[in-house]
């Protein structure tokens, strides 16, 4: 039992410190992921302007992936 206590919190501690350098390196990855789906919609809204039904389907699915990546 002390073991399994001293072991979960080591683990916690351990998450504790490397927490900001985890996030300083999935913040680019975010943001470039977030930039993918922004130009995805505006090609998206602009082949719907036209009524592009084929030209929506290439800037989704660049979206989806992005999406995709985020949520992993």
């Amino acid at each position: 039992m002390n073991i399994e206590i001293s072991r979960s919190f080591s683990i916690i501690i351990l998450f504790s410190l490397t927490y900001p350098a985890t996030s300083r390196l999935v913040r680019p990855f975010a943001n470039e992921q977030v930039a993918v789906i922004d130009v995805s919609l505006t090609a998206m809204e602009q082949a719907l302007a036209k009524k592009d039904w084929e030209g929506i389907q290439e800037p989704a699915a660049r979206a989806y992936s992005a999406m995709d990546r985020l949520r992993v």
